[in-house]
């Protein structure tokens, strides 16, 4: 009798198993619905690739180079047009833009990254300096709420910033002439150069408020010399999960400073980077931490009292860059003889919203 209720119920098992099947691969196998619906999303995914890649090449080649637009390419141009007569920049263009900024300001490595389509961003910090904290209970025990102090609201606003490079009419005539990797480079350079300054030094008016700005430090104990105590005891200030994501930030001049200093056995306290290649996040190891180079933080050997030539710490949890989604760029041949300028416009903002995440020894 077993054995047969055994069988009875291994092919009803069977039957179901064999029918679930049935319906999954209708519903997602080879359903003609499944097969419209996926054909679509390729062929819409194909269209937008087409359409920026005509857009950035109209763009280049027609609009910025002759001033002109052709028939087939005007309707890109009407739904990026804005109030001041400026025109969106391509995604793929501006993609090349942001990653050359990026190469001269070292803080669009470290920070956040947001994206707006506003002027500004509400950014929401957690108040308390030690986050959530559990309890211990007995299994009969009140269970009390969580305590937490509540939530800071930082806003990060957006500024202007722009860039004017100009071409001559007879580079723009000339099909030889690269003007796409002009406007790339001129642009981002001059982006990046003013970008990596505001976000370390900015004093917030009309620019970012930068990571330095208001920042606590540590006085060195001798002007413009560094110990390994000072250094250690930087390192093991910060709280273990900032420190866990720390990084080191100064002048190339102030590493030359460090550079020879060694701890209590004698040993080398910063070492360089095994292999050296392009586009190397990391400068070397001080105190096996990561080292970050910038030209834009104070030289020890130039700074004045109160300048912070050392940063260590969770730079990514400490410091916010907002980009508004978008840059504009404008096509000016009438106010210089010759040449054709191109003023392009950005807005981005940068603060410090976590202050705790972040420790720095300032010249005395």
């Amino acid at each position: 009798m077993s054995t047969m209720v055994e069988e009875i119920t291994n092919g009803l098992n069977e039957k179901i198993e064999n029918k679930f099947n049935e319906l999954n691969e209708k519903a997602f196998g080879g359903s003609r619905i499944t097969e419209v619906l996926m054909d679509k999303q390729v062929e819409k995914s194909t269209e937008m690739e087409l359409r920026s890649k005509a857009y950035a090449d109209s763009f280049v080649n027609e609009w910025a180079r002759t001033g002109r637009i052709s028939d087939k390419a005007i309707e890109y141009f009407q739904s990026s047009v804005e109030a001041n007569g400026g025109h969106l920049v391509p995604q793929d263009l501006l993609t090349s833009i942001i990653k050359k900024a990026t190469k001269i300001a070292k803080m669009r490595d470290l920070a956040t990254v947001y994206k707006t389509q506003r002027n500004e961003l509400e950014i929401i910090v957690e108040k308390v300096a030690d986050g959530f904290q559990a309890s211990w209970s007995t299994e009969t025990g009140d269970k009390v709420d969580t305590t937490v102090e509540g939530f800071d609201k930082v806003t990060v606003t957006c500024h202007d910033i722009y860039a004017k490079p100009m071409a001559t009419l007879r580079n723009l005539s000339d099909n030889a002439f690269d003007l796409e990797a002009y406007i790339v480079e001129k642009v981002g350079e001059a982006f990046g150069t003013a970008q990596g300054n505001a976000f370390l030094l900015g004093d917030g008016n009309g620019k970012p408020t930068g990571l330095l700005n208001g920042l606590t430090a540590t006085a060195l104990g001798t002007s413009s010399k560094v110990t390994f105590a000072e250094l250690n005891n930087l390192v093991y200030s910060l709280k273990q999960k900032y420190a866990d994501n720390g990084v080191f930030l100064m002048h190339r001049a102030t590493l030359g400073e460090i550079n020879g200093i060694t701890d209590l056995q004698g040993n080398p306290i910063f070492r360089q980077p095994e292999i050296r290649q392009e586009g190397a996040k990391v400068d070397g190891y001080l105190l096996n931490m990561p080292v970050m180079l910038d030209d834009n933080m104070p030289s020890i050997k130039t700074a004045v009292a109160d300048d912070i030539v050392i940063v260590f710490g969770d730079i990514k949890s400490a410091y916010a860059i907002v980009d508004h989604d978008g840059v504009y760029m404008e096509r000016d041949s009438l106010t210089k003889t010759g040449y054709v300028k191109f003023p392009t416009i950005a807005r981005t903002g940068g603060k410090r919203i976590l202050d705790e995440a972040v420790v720095a020894l300032k010249q005395i």
